[in-house]
Parts: structure tokens; C-alpha cells; sequence
């Protein structure tokens, strides 16, 4: 889809002499690796069936705690399951506060992984439905997920995900909690899905970027209504390498702060004064031309793809959808026509 797109707006990006893929991934990662990964194998269905026991009580009570405790992890698949022994444990510095049931980190045995043909790409982050009430836990799961599927319609250099319908069982009590949630893609998966690797930067200024990567990414940010990330800081974002180029690409993640998913519990951003969890900061590079508009036209190009996008995604309510479409269709309105920054496209910008 990426490749047919770019295709059609080819003699946008000829004017800055650069292409938004730095590699050759596809959506499964078993060719470049030459081995399955856990992941994999979750991804292959559209809904993972997952059940997760675990002393769930005491991790609940306790998740502050960067421990991991004893669990264990069944995938259904037909009338038989993939089972492992495994480790979770809370993780998220602000959702572990706010949430009655905390993001979790899953760590399988390395061992485990590799006796049963898998590679050894062992920790799995597990978003989670965060608050009680069972409809709002859902439209926000579903509006995260979403938000990271439509990412995947802009840049092959990004993580994937995979929905899933869980279980949580108190192995305790017995209690059962049927919840939605996805996992995301490891990073050093991802690392060598792209034929690169993870660094951990901070402070570095736009020349060390990839250009078009950089300005795809933060220009998502600005659609979605993100303030919640940093490449100074190296704040939601990953950054990778990819061997044979000194640039770094910019990955980015957790998006429970944007304007498109609209937590309850997100705050806007007072340092930038703004008054809504929805109002929009471009927080990225400016180009030396003070131009982003080979960026915004590729954006355009997208346009249609990416609204079809929402409204085929049936997991979500109609209401959410309609929600989600007229907030993306404010940011297009914002680039509509052909602007520099410093020009009053908005407020912020």
C-alpha cells in the first residue's frame, strides 16, 4: 500500500531527494529473520485468544513494582493451545498510576522459546483495557490500536500489533477477567526486522535524523494531537539505525496521550498552553526552508486510504469512528493548502 502510494506522488519527494523507507520489511518478519518469533505467531491470526494466569491480586496491589512474578500463557489455537511458563509485570509510569489494571510486560524463557522453534525475541509489551468499566476500556484499547495501524499505512518502519481477547485468571482466587488488549512488536525485533539497531540517543539535532522519517513521524504526531513524546529527550520513540546508513529513524509509540484516542484520564500539555487534550503542537524538526509541504502533500495523497482505514475497522463503535474521522479531517483542513511553517496553518504551528 506504502509502495503505491509513494508511487503516485513520486515527484513530491523527488524535491527532497529521499525515500520514506529505509528497507524492505514486510508484515511478518519470518523471511528476514529465517526463524519464527512469538510474535509471529500471534500475528497470524486477526484476534489472538490469550490466557493469562497469574497472582493478578497482588501484582494489581503492587504496581509500582518493576518485579516480575511467575505466569502462565496459553494461545488458542483450534481445539489445542501454545502454552509457556512465563513472567509479567506491571509497567508505564503514568498509566501503572492511573489504571485499575496496569500495562504489563511479558517475558518469556529464552530457552522455552528457541526448544519449541521460536527465536529468542522473549518480551512482549501488553497494552492493556487500563480502567473498569468494560465499554470504555474497549473504545480506548481499540482508538490505541487503531492509532498504531494507521501509522502502518504511512511507514513500514514502524511497530506492529496485534489484537487480542484475554483472560486473565487469579490463580488464587479463580477469578476471570475477559478484557480486550494488543501486544506490541519487541523492539530489538523490529531493530533487525529493519536490518538495524536500537540506539539510545538523546539531544540530537536534525541532521542525524532521516528526513523524511523525522518529518513522517512528527507530522503524525501533529495529526493525532500527541504531545506526549520528545526526540530531544528520546521521550515514546524509538530509535533505530539502520546498518550502512548513520540516520536515525524514529519509531514511534504509546499513544494514550493524543488527541485521536481521548483518555479520560489524559491531561493537556500546560507547558505548551494548550487548553484541550485535542488542540495540536508540531513538536518536530522545522526544515531550513521552514517548508513542510512534500510532507503534508504525501499526507494528502493518504488521505482517502487512511479514512477508509478507520471506517473498516469494525471493532470500534460507530460513534468512535465518526469521532476519530472528524478529528483527522480537522488536521487536513490544517494542510489543505500549501503553507510554510510560521504561517498561520494553526496556532501552534
Amino acid at each position: 500500500m506504502f509502495t503505491r502510494l509513494l508511487t503516485k506522488s513520486i515527484f513530491i519527494f523527488l524535491s527532497i531527494a529521499c525515500l520514506p523507507i529505509q528497507s524492505d520489511a514486510t508484515s511478518n518478519s519470518k523471511t528476514e529473520l529465517g526463524q519464527m518469533s512469538i510474535f509471529d505467531r500471534l500475528n497470524q491470526n486477526e484476534v489472538a485468544e490469550i490466557t493469562i494466569t497469574a497472582d493478578f491480586n497482588s501484582l494489581i496491589d503492587n504496581s509500582n513494582s518493576d518485579d516480575y512474578i511467575p505466569a502462565s500463557f496459553s494461545l488458542k489455537e483450534g481445539k489445542s493451545a501454545l502454552a509457556f511458563n512465563i513472567k509479567v509485570k506491571p509497567r508505564g509510569k503514568y498509566r501503572r498510576r492511573v489504571c485499575g489494571f496496569p500495562p504489563l510486560k511479558l517475558k518469556f524463557s529464552k530457552e522455552d522459546l528457541n526448544a519449541s522453534g521460536f527465536s529468542s525475541f522473549n518480551k512482549l509489551k501488553l497494552v492493556t483495557h487500563c480502567l473498569d468499566d468494560k465499554e470504555i476500556g474497549k473504545e480506548l484499547v481499540m482508538r490505541e490500536y487503531l492509532t498504531y495501524e494507521l501509522y502502518r499505512e504511512l511507514s513500514e518502519n514502524s511497530f506492529r500489533v496485534q489484537l487480542a481477547k484475554l483472560i486473565y485468571i487469579d490463580e488464587k482466587s479463580g477469578n476471570k477477567t475477559r478484557r480486550w488488549g494488543f501486544l506490541i512488536e519487541p523492539i530489538d525485533e523490529l531493530a533487525k526486522r529493519l536490518n538495524g539497531e536500537e540506539v539510545e540517543l538523546m539531544g540530537q539535532d536534525a541532521s542525524q535524523f532521516n528526513t523524511t522519517d523525522e518529518q513522517i513521524s512528527s507530522t503524525f504526531q501533529y495529526m493525532i494531537g500527541n504531545e506526549d513524546w520528545s526526540l530531544d529527550m528520546n521521550k515514546n520513540v524509538k530509535l533505530i539505525r539502520t546498518f550502512g546508513s548513520e540516520k536515525l529513524i524514529p519509531i514511534p509509540y504509546d499513544f494514550d496521550f493524543s488527541g485521536l484516542v481521548n483518555a479520560p484520564y489524559a491531561i493537556p500539555k500546560s507547558d505548551f498552553q494548550l487548553k484541550s487534550i485535542r488542540d495540536r503542537k508540531f513538536m518536530g524538526h522545522i526544515p531550513s526552508d521552514n517548508s513542510l509541504n512534500p510532507t503534508f502533500s504525501y499526507y494528502r495523497s493518504n488521505k482517502k486510504e487512511l479514512i477508509r482505514k478507520i471506517y473498516k475497522f469494525s471493532y470500534l463503535s460507530e460513534a468512535s469512528k465518526v469521532d476519530i474521522v472528524d478529528y483527522i479531517k480537522s488536521f487536513y483542513e490544517l494542510i489543505s493548502t500549501e503553507n510554510t511553517v510560521g504561517t498561520p496553518i494553526d496556532s501552534n504551528l
